[in-house]
């Protein structure tokens, strides 16, 4: 297992002060990219991303020394476990994922999944993926990008005003939303899952890895409620 150290870069640290509140800041707005991750004809399925470094220089400021270790799984799994003053969290990748990232970002989204699972950067999942216009022979969107909502954007809370409850900080508190496998049957088999449905999921996958589950399939978006609730139930049966 290959662990590394990391130290503060020369960037513009926040004050110590409100310091779990500054880790759960929004990224500025133009930090917020729309990456292709499946295409139809002229329409393009876009879901919003934000590059690794964004995160590595929150982290530098908010906690410095924060560590990561990295390992591989099924041979080409990337697992990252990101440490914080003591507690760790992780986040995997799969090659070949279908989110519109190739496999160069393989480390970068393991590494962001393990930040969200301390708070950081999970905001995003909150933001509606889109169906935007698409030019198949540049192979590039042609919509402009949406303006974000003010709870998106920095100062902002970090989820929808009408999202049941409230985000936590899960470095120093786990989130448990109020009855999240109701969340995931509120949708039809095929439409895309939402943001709540793939927040109930999130709240299975950390019990699952509390219970010591450790191989467990990321679900990437775009997915299917129908391929999710399978995924939802084989996962609780593990759970017992």
């Amino acid at each position: 297992m290959e662990e590394i150290i990391h130290t503060a870069r020369k960037v513009q640290c926040i004050s110590e002060k409100r310091k779990i509140d500054e880790f759960l800041d929004p990224f500025p707005g133009d930090a917020v990219r729309w990456v292709v991750a499946q295409v139809d004809g002229a329409r393009a399925f876009t879901v919003p991303y934000v590059f690794a470094q964004q995160y590595k220089d929150r982290l530098d400021c908010v906690f410095p020394g924060w560590k990561i270790y990295w390992e591989t799984f099924d041979l080409e799994g990337l697992r990252c476990r990101l440490e914080i003053e003591g507690v760790v969290h992780e986040g995997t990748a799969l090659p070949e994922e279908s989110d519109g990232l190739d496999n160069n970002f393989q480390a970068d989204k393991a590494f962001i999944r393990a930040c969200q699972q301390f708070g950081l950067g999970r905001y995003l999942q909150y933001l509606p993926c889109r169906w935007v216009d698409y030019d198949p022979v540049a192979q590039k969107v042609i919509s402009s990008a949406p303006p974000l909502p003010a709870w998106a954007l920095p100062g902002g809370k970090g989820y929808p005003p009408n999202l049941p409850g409230k985000l936590k900080h899960a470095y120093s508190q786990q989130r448990e939303p109020v009855n999240a496998q109701a969340r995931l049957e509120k949708q039809g088999d095929h439409e895309i899952a939402n943001s709540q449905a793939l927040d109930a999921w999130e709240v299975l996958f950390s019990k699952a890895r509390e219970a010591g589950i450790s191989e467990i399939e990321p679900v990437v978006p775009p997915i299917r409620v129908g391929d999710l609730r399978k995924r939802y139930k084989e996962l609780k049966d593990q759970l017992g």
